[in-house]
């Protein structure tokens, strides 16, 4: 009888030492927004329309961009060539304007909606100068300083935050809210980083300690630059995503003279697609406060099988050498493999039910993995095991090591698959 015995290993997940697969661009629901990007909006305002909010001559100018570790060149990489989307957010009433004003799901006045979503989804990019500590500065994608912050009004002023998030993706959905980025097509091959610049968001160093406090709350906006401010947004990127890396060997007890190697592994339900929030809102009264998102996605549609594959996207079949060899040391099978975090705290379902009974829970929390091994005279076996979640579940931006030892069978015994209870976790 052949026996799989899972443990499991938790650590913090380094930063971006992941290899990103942008996604592809997906036909929006009647529920998405369509991509609404922001005309850069000009100097000459008497080329704006009637009633249009006018920018200021102030540009949208930012600071650093970090999160990027040395253990992931190739990332840094991607990020400085490809598309990074930006969302410039009204989030703090000033000069006199309430907070009450603040409106993000589109139902005021085109004004209104205009400023409180000042800028949607805008293609930006990390500078190509990432240094050796994974740090660049974010800038537009063609360059250029050509987006404004709005004018000062006498009627309504805002203080504006800045999310920020990679892979790009063109299918946007604003509520009262959040700000939500959708993906489709998952596959265990992307990576999710988001950030988020706010004047509050001390915990990623970028309030305003040196500059008093009625100067600070103007932050970001016109009136805080012409008033003599002059620090630039600026953002660190962390991980939504769980990684999670599949190890596998034989028992120590075996002694057969057959040998196995691995020639699929796959993990079966997973979500297809997530509702992914970048920035939220919380009003009570007069008070509107915006905060990152920790651990909040909704999963939609269908489910999907993630295949493990090597670093350079391959099955694990097209090597025909002994890449995947099994011995009584672990090895490591594949690329590691990103799943959305499986764990309490998320919303499940295209309802938006949270689900709180704790028996459906821990069924949706659990995984369900696949393998194929091959022996040497070319015959193949399939088992299958069930990996149970750590206390919490598989949270964001952590890693988790599975080990699977595999005890092989006497004669015709077919595989058979052992899950363990309660993984051990480091």
């Amino acid at each position: 009888m052949t026996t799989i015995m899972t443990y499991i290993a938790k650590k913090q997940i380094a930063l971006l030492a992941v290899v990103v697969t942008m996604l592809s661009a997906c036909t929006t629901n009647d529920d998405d927004i369509a991509p609404t990007l922001k005309d850069k909006r000009p100097t000459d305002n008497t080329t704006l329309i009637e009633a249009t909010p006018e920018n200021s001559d102030i540009p949208i100018l930012f600071g650093k961009a970090e999160g990027f570790s040395t253990r992931s060149p190739y990332l840094a990489k991607q990020v400085s060539n490809d598309h990074v989307g930006v969302f410039c957010i009204a989030s703090q009433g000033i000069d006199g304007t309430p907070n009450s004003n603040i409106v993000w799901d589109g139902s005021a006045s085109a004004t209104l909606n205009t400023l409180n979503l000042w800028m949607v989804n805008v293609k930006a990019r990390i500078s190509t100068s990432v240094d050796n500590n994974g740090e660049g500065t974010l800038e537009w994608l063609d360059g250029s300083s050509g987006y404004y912050y709005p004018k000062s009004s006498s009627s309504y002023n805002f203080a504006y935050s800045f999310a920020a998030y990679y892979p790009y993706s063109d299918r946007v959905k604003t509520t009262a809210n959040s700000v939500d980025i959708i993906y489709s097509g998952l596959d265990g091959s992307t990576d999710v980083v988001t950030a988020m610049s706010t004047i509050d968001n001390d915990e990623d160093g970028n309030g305003i300690p040196d500059e008093d406090n009625d100067l600070a709350l103007k932050a970001f906006s016109a009136s805080y630059y012409e008033n003599g401010g002059s620090k630039k947004p600026k953002f660190t990127f962390r991980h939504r995503m769980t990684r999670l890396i599949v190890k596998m060997r034989l028992s120590d007890s075996y002694s057969g003279s057959d040998e196995f190697w691995v020639n699929d592994a796959w993990i079966t339900n997973l979500p297809d697609s997530i509702h992914l929030p970048v920035i939220t809102l919380q009003k009570s009264g007069t008070t509107a406060t915006v905060s990152r998102p920790e651990s909040l996605h909704v999963y939609t549609g269908s489910t999907s099988t993630y295949t493990l594959r090597d670093q350079q996207g391959h099955q694990l079949s097209e090597t025909t050498d002994d890449t995947w060899k099994l011995g009584t040391s672990a090895k490591q099978i594949g690329n590691a493999i990103i799943i959305p975090p499986l764990c309490r705290g998320t919303i499940y379902t295209g309802n938006d039910m949270e689900v709180t009974d704790e028996s459906t829970l821990e069924n949706l929390m659990k995984l369900n993995i696949g393998l194929q091994l091959r022996k040497g005279d070319g015959t193949t076996s399939n088992l299958h095991a069930t990996l149970n979640p750590p206390t919490n579940g598989w949270e964001p931006g952590r890693q988790y090591g599975v080990t699977i030892v595999v005890t092989p069978g006497d004669g015709d015994t077919g595989p058979d698959a052992q899950s363990q209870t309660d993984p051990t976790l480091n």
